[in-house]
């Protein structure tokens, strides 16, 4: 699901996750956005889970915006809690 962004501030999506010599690289069609290196306390399988979910931010985050503005009429709290995300997300 591709979704505009046009407002936003950060490197448009998609991200991929890219290694090399051990080292994760979060990288999207122009270059890399982040070299990520396993800290000393974190096992391997979190700290890759962990750079998967970083990647999957910007489609995260469209997909969230898109369900808060067609079902966020709707009183649930965790809309209120998808609107936290997202403000979050935006640095608000």
């Amino acid at each position: 699901m591709q979704t505009p962004m046009s407002n936003s501030k950060h490197t448009p999506g998609p991200w991929q996750v890219d290694e090399a010599w051990n080292d994760y690289y979060i990288v999207y069609e122009k270059g890399n956005i982040a070299e990520l290196v396993s800290p000393t306390d974190m096992n391997d399988a979190e700290f890759i889970a962990n750079v998967h979910l970083m990647a999957a931010a910007p489609e995260l985050l469209a997909a969230l915006k898109v369900l808060v503005n067609e079902l966020g009429y709707m009183e649930y709290a965790e809309f209120d809690d998808a609107r936290a995300a997202i403000a979050k997300a935006e640095g608000k």
